[in-house]
């Protein structure tokens, strides 16, 4: 046997906390048996801890000479970008939008809106896409801008045209909304419960700190208290359904040096919630990478654990066990903007000029295949990332910023580069989480 290449030791002053990447399983094991390990070896780490052994053998630490893990990840990303089991589609109803957030990396298009022609079209994809395709799941995503601003024309059309082409398909539908809330109601709300839908919804701290950010266009008001009532509306009318056994709602927290410190407002304003449907996903405001310093990382760190510490699934963005880089890297995947034009990369501003096909009236695709054959390839290929032993649960760069980057050394975009926290504390802190989850207490590992 072997050990995995795959294996982080973290020790410390009695005890040693082991992460494996490949089968994401944390074991503490003795620092005794840490040096017998690593100086004698897999055998005399059998006869003189057994147990621990054992351990490591059931969490994938040890794992036989025959299996080759880097051949296993290469195999599955092959099969996740050519056939993931789950046909991922987005829709732009609008680049507009009706808040003006200062970080927003989006270039806001006045006026635009999904045609009828363009919608139609839109319609016809996904009638081909169900009846062709093998995938047994059909994933909407309406992006923007902000889709609720044109939910009546061009949303719910589109919701109950894909619902009904995966009824007679045979097909799990989940629909999803990365919104801003601030144009979803009661009605709305009522009108999307039988579709099952998930959401990712921003909050950019507690009221007074989100207010100053996250604000209308048309009178400066701000949208808390709002977008907090529609939250809790949200949790409460819609449940786990044929597709979306996870997490209903997925609160993204786009902190910077200040808005770490309204965690406890925020939950507070939560309270009464059904937790087991809410995921916190903390982003830092891309402006500020990098720019985190000790105290920064100290909040973060204090922030994470006490989101825990309430009941709540949580996660800082930075890791997690995934058979792609990003959903563009898959074949099949497109995103069907406003005006017809085809993309992959929803991380940047769409512009005509870095269009990759054209949606036809057929309902059909037109790529330029130069296109695909970039996004379509495997980004952890290089000495650095096939070097990493937390590949597993990054698998390179993206292909965008591969494209980007050009020849540059990979280092200039590898995620670590950007984190607000090293390896070490990152699993440290992601340890005292899971144990939380598991044990629904506190846990420190000082």
């Amino acid at each position: 046997m072997k050990q995995s290449f795959y294996n982080i030791f973290i020790p410390d002053k009695n005890k040693v906390l082991c992460f494996n990447s490949f089968s994401n399983s944390y074991v503490i094991i003795s620092p005794q048996a840490y040096m017998s390990l690593q100086n004698e070896g897999i055998e005399s780490l059998a006869k003189s801890h057994s147990k621990t052994f054992e351990a490591l053998v059931n969490s994938g630490f040890i794992i036989d000479e025959s299996i080759d893990q880097l051949d296993i990840i290469r195999n599955e990303n092959k099969k996740e970008r050519l056939s993931p089991g789950i046909d991922y589609l987005m829709v732009y109803p609008t680049q507009n939008c009706n808040l003006k957030c200062w970080y927003c990396y989006e270039t806001h298009v006045l006026n635009s809106k999904m045609s009828e022609e363009v919608l139609e079209n839109t319609k016809s994809y996904i009638t081909k896409l169900c009846q062709n395709s093998t995938n047994r799941i059909l994933r909407l995503t309406f992006f923007g801008g902000e889709p609720f601003l044109y939910y009546k024309d061009i949303v719910y059309p589109l919701l109950v045209h894909a619902k009904q082409e995966c009824i007679e398909n045979n097909k799990n539908f989940i629909p999803f909304f990365v919104t801003n809330a601030s144009l979803i109601n009661e009605k709305i709300v009522n009108e999307l419960t039988p579709f099952n839908p998930v959401f990712q919804i921003t909050l950019d701290g507690g009221e007074k700190l989100h207010n100053s950010v996250r604000i209308w266009k048309s009178s400066n008001k701000g949208t808390y208290q709002h977008i907090i009532k529609i939250i809790l509306l949200l949790a409460e009318k819609i449940n786990k359904g044929e597709g979306n056994n996870g997490n209903i709602i997925t609160i993204r927290i786009n902190y910077n040096d200040e808005t770490l410190d309204d965690i406890i407002d925020i939950i507070r304003d939560l309270d009464g919630i059904d937790k087991n449907k809410i995921f916190f996903q903390l982003e830092r405001v891309w402006q500020t990478i990098g720019k985190a310093n000790i105290d920064q990382k100290r909040k973060l760190k204090e922030a994470l654990l006490y989101i825990a510490s309430k009941g709540y699934n949580v996660g800082h963005g930075l890791f997690g066990f995934k058979r792609v880089a990003c959903p563009a890297e898959i074949n099949s995947y497109a995103i069907i903007n406003w005006d017809g034009n085809i993309y992959k990369c929803n991380g940047r501003t769409l512009k005509k000029e870095d269009k990759e096909g054209t949606l036809l009236p057929n309902g059909t695709i037109k790529w330029k295949k130069e296109e695909q054959l970039r996004r379509n390839v495997a980004t952890f290929e290089n000495e650095t990332c096939l070097k990493c032993r937390m590949l597993p649960q990054c698998i390179g760069p993206c292909s965008q910023k591969i494209i980007e980057n050009k020849d540059k050394p990979i280092g200039n975009i590898c995620s670590l580069q950007f984190a607000d926290m090293d390896i070490k504390e990152y699993l440290q802190i992601n340890f005292e989480i899971e144990m939380m989850k598991k044990h629904s207490i506190g846990h420190s590992f000082k």
